[in-house]
C-alpha cells in the first residue's frame, strides 16, 4: 500500500498502522504491485544505421495518454519494502504523453535494469486496464 506522500505500508487492516505495519489511516493512496527486474534497457548509438559506438544516452519514457492506470518505473535497484518512502527517481506515472527522464548518461550498449508495475488507486472503478509505456533515448 502507498500513501499520499510515497511511504509504503504492509496491506495489513488488523494492526496498528505504523510505517512498517498496516494500513495508513486518511492519506491511504492506494496499492502497488511490481515486478522487480523486470526490463532492461540497452541503449545502441548509431547515425543512419552506421554504429557510432562510445558516448552516453538519456532515456526518457511515458505512459501513453491512452493508457488508463498509473504506472510506476523505478531503477531495478529501488527498495519496495514497508517502511521505505520511494524517491523521486520513482515515476508514478499517471495516463499522459508527456516525456519524463528516467536516467541520464547511460553508457553506450549497457543494461540498465528496471522494475515496473500498477499503481491502483483505491477510487480507480473496477474493470479493464491497459497501460502502454514508451521509452526514447537522446
Amino acid at each position: 500500500v502507498i500513501d499520499t506522500t510515497r511511504t509504503l505500508y504492509t496491506p495489513s487492516s488488523n494492526v496498528t498502522p505504523t510505517a512498517t505495519t498496516g494500513l495508513p489511516k486518511g492519506n491511504n493512496d492506494g496499492a502497488i504491485y511490481v515486478i522487480t527486474g523486470a526490463l532492461q534497457l540497452r541503449a545502441l548509438r548509431n547515425t543512419n544505421g552506421v554504429p557510432v559506438g562510445a558516448g552516453t544516452s538519456d532515456i526518457d519514457v511515458d505512459n501513453s495518454a491512452s493508457s488508463t492506470i498509473p504506472v510506476i518505473v523505478a531503477p531495478a535497484a529501488q527498495a519496495f519494502t514497508a517502511g521505505t518512502t520511494l524517491p523521486a527517481s520513482t515515476l508514478l506515472l499517471a495516463p499522459s504523453a508527456t516525456f519524463t527522464p528516467l536516467t541520464t548518461a547511460l553508457p553506450h550498449d549497457t543494461v540498465y535494469p528496471i522494475t515496473i508495475g500498477i499503481k491502483v488507486p483505491f477510487t480507480l472503478v473496477p474493470g479493464a486496464k491497459t497501460a502502454t509505456l514508451t521509452f526514447r533515448a537522446t
